[in-house]
């Protein structure tokens, strides 16, 4: 029995003996693992490019619906409550569609008022209202109507100048119109006030956009030799069709399936673009210009004069930061006063002092910034940064295509500049890796250092009905929420329309434009660390196209800068 006992000790002994070496070679194993990865993790955080991060959970969001409405889908309405009241009237027979083109809106018939005080002095608010009438001389009984309306300065000589302001114009859904604006310069001003579009045309361009199928322009999808139709919904529906949607993001997109495949490709290696019908406007009665259509209306044109000096000149002396550049605030201005001016070729804002900023390079050191959009957003990188930071620009070879990814980087002063542009409906050829989605770029951002994300989607979704830029937004606000959650220090910019005049590439009417910028910016409204940059009121002077001309560009970045540093 005692040698039993003292065997069964020595074997304790040695098991003990064992367990402690095990335990010494996992805890060693274990430093070296930590050790490697703490470094390989210092490496990557230090690399100039996109790391993925946690994916996280998606939400769902709403699968696009057949439209039976001939208005198509009605949850964009909430955002343009003039319209909604338009249109329900129509839908209730209060109002008779279609109509003789006599009883819509004349130009030329409709008048403005003023409310005039003796010595208008700079600074002072100027109100009056607008009274539609149509082409019998009878007070228009509905509202719906899209005025464009601009205080302009003019110069000693009668010149008028590039100072202007915008006009708020508020809907009274009866054909009356209030409008205000602040005098900002002193001396003579010019109130400029056009028609762009009856409320019957308004009206019947949400007819024609009511509809899931691209009217304006064509996507092929190119396979080896093959060409195939390729859009958010097919023309075809009863076609064979690949699916390459991921509705869980936000994305619906369809192509037919190749002859020469047995069965769907995993993606499509190449898009071109094709022109389906550039414009129905200037054949439609409804917009004929100069007659109802882009035409200045009664009054308009009449001269103010401002008594007062540069000192009385209005400004803001609130800091520029998120709260004074909050969706919500500039929400609650829409139908209030101009929230800045143009004096001497530069915005001047009157929710906070955007004067007082550092340098461009000051203001971006050790930073980065990602823009994500159309054209418009890719303005921002080649013509406001590119030269300016001397920023050396990498990524695939973009001679071809506009949309290719930038990745611009200036070494000393530690800037990287991103460009992404945000996927199908883009109205650019090119391959795959040149159309990423918005969502995708959002879930690759490393925000372990100061990062700003300025993005924009709109104008190449005006050829459908808004269903389908509210999906796109939903998924688009949900990567936002996530990239927020994992980095609450990055910054988020919204960047709005721009007005235009015409546009080879879409449909020729900023109304349209003005309902996707009403969207996106109500879409965010309830998120406080979402920014937005009103580039629609910068541009109370219409570009000819829709792309902004370089002194535009230039203080819309301005803008974005006064805000973030």
């Amino acid at each position: 029995m005692l040698l039993k006992n003292q065997l069964q000790k020595s074997s304790m002994k040695d098991e003990i003996k064992r367990l402690c070496s095990t335990s010494k070679l996992i805890l060693i194993f274990t430093m070296i693992f930590l050790v490697f990865n703490i470094n390989k993790m210092t490496i990557s955080s230090n690399k100039p490019n996109f790391k993925p991060v946690t994916k996280g959970t998606y939400s769902d969001v709403p699968i696009l619906k057949p439209l039976v409405c001939k208005f198509g889908s009605k949850e964009w309405r909430k955002f343009m409550p003039e319209i909604d009241d338009l249109l329900t009237k129509i839908e209730h027979n209060i109002v008779k569609w279609p109509m003789d083109i006599k009883q819509t809106t004349d130009p030329r018939k409709t008048t403005i008022s003023f409310q005039l005080s003796a010595g208008l002095r700079v600074g002072q608010i100027l109100t009056g209202t607008i009274q539609a009438r149509d082409f019998e001389s009878k007070d228009k009984r509905y509202g719906g109507d899209y005025f464009r309306a601009r205080l302009m300065r003019i110069d000693s000589r009668g010149i008028q100048l590039k100072d202007g302001i915008a006009v708020m114009i508020e809907d009274y859904y009866n054909g009356t119109y209030g409008w205000n604006t602040i005098v900002p310069w002193p001396g003579r001003c010019r109130l400029i006030v056009e028609l762009v579009h009856s409320s019957e045309a308004v009206v019947d361009l949400v007819s024609q956009r009511a509809t899931l199928v691209n009217l304006n322009r064509g996507f092929r999808g190119i396979f080896d030799k093959d060409e195939v139709e390729c859009d958010i919904n097919l023309s075809d529906p009863d076609s064979t069709s690949c699916d390459y949607s991921q509705k869980s993001r936000g994305i619906t997109w369809y192509c037919n399936k190749p002859q020469n495949f047995t069965s769907c490709p995993e993606r499509v290696p190449m898009y071109k673009i094709t022109l389906k019908d550039k414009t129905s406007l200037g054949k439609n009665p409804l917009f004929k210009r100069g007659v109802n259509w882009q035409t200045e209306i009664s009054n308009s044109g009449a001269m103010f004069y401002a008594q007062g000096t540069s000192k009385d000149m209005p400004r803001s002396s609130l800091k520029c930061n998120s709260l004074t550049a909050s969706m919500r605030s500039k929400n609650e201005k829409i139908l209030g006063g101009p929230t800045g001016y143009f004096h001497q070729s530069r915005w001047v804002s009157l929710l906070c002092d955007n004067h007082r900023i550092p340098s461009m390079r000051e203001c971006l050191k050790d930073k980065s910034v990602y823009f994500i959009g159309d054209s418009t957003m890719r303005q921002w990188y080649y013509s406001g940064l590119q030269t300016q930071l001397r920023l050396r620009d990498t990524g695939p070879p973009n001679n071809k295509f506009w949309s290719m990814p930038r990745d611009g980087i200036n070494l000393q002063d530690d800037i990287r500049i991103y460009y992404r542009a945000h996927g199908n409906p883009l109205h650019s050829s090119g391959p795959p890796e040149s159309r990423p989605y918005i969502v995708d770029t959002l879930q690759s951002i490393n925000g372990t250092r100061p990062t700003a994300v300025v993005f924009n989607i709109g104008s190449h979704f005006l050829p459908y009905d808004p269903s389908v830029f509210i999906q796109r937004l939903t998924g688009i606000r949900n990567a936002a929420v996530m990239l927020h959650k994992r980095y609450p220090s990055v910054k988020f910019f919204v960047k709005g329309a721009t007005r235009f005049r015409s546009s080879a590439v879409g449909p020729l009417s900023d109304w349209l434009y003005l309902r996707t910028d009403r969207i996106l910016r109500g879409f965010f409204n309830d998120l406080p660390y979402v920014n937005h940059l009103n580039t629609w009121e910068m541009t109370f002077t219409p570009q000819v196209n829709v792309h902004a001309s370089a002194e535009y560009i230039e203080n819309f970045i301005l803008h974005f800068m006064s805000y973030y540093c």
